[in-house]
């Protein structure tokens, strides 16, 4: 018999929008789907590899916090400004594990747009 483990259904919002007035932005990843279901401790990770390069060198990413009800924030700074292009969009990829995912599966990733306006 095959256990299938079902992908964790993700909502990103918040700042999803950098300006180059405002340094701080936070942004709130919420688990949808399926019922019940929930993220691992320590499971939300900046995924560096994947998430665009201008975005790892402009903009700082604190440690995702597990906010108790369900939700999770991520607060950034943006640390070089001057490195964003105003009316362009940038990848960040969060690397999310389930609670209780199995040992031989990877962490599900989540796309979020960060877009920058002046």
């Amino acid at each position: 018999m095959k256990t299938k483990q079902s992908s964790l259904k993700l909502k990103a919002s918040g700042d999803l929008t950098i300006y180059h007035k405002h340094e701080e932005g936070r942004i709130t990843v919420t688990v949808t789907g399926p019922a019940g279901a929930a993220i691992a401790e320590n499971g939300i990770q900046i995924n560096t590899a994947k998430t665009s390069s201008v975005l790892n060198k402009a903009v700082e990413f604190k440690d995702a916090a597990d906010n108790g009800d369900g939700t999770w924030t991520i607060d950034y700074e943006v640390t070089r400004a001057s490195l964003l292009k105003s009316g362009k969009s940038y990848k960040l990829v969060l690397s999310v594990t389930p609670e209780g995912n199995a040992t031989n599966k990877a962490p599900q990733t989540l796309n979020v747009t960060l877009k920058v306006k002046r």
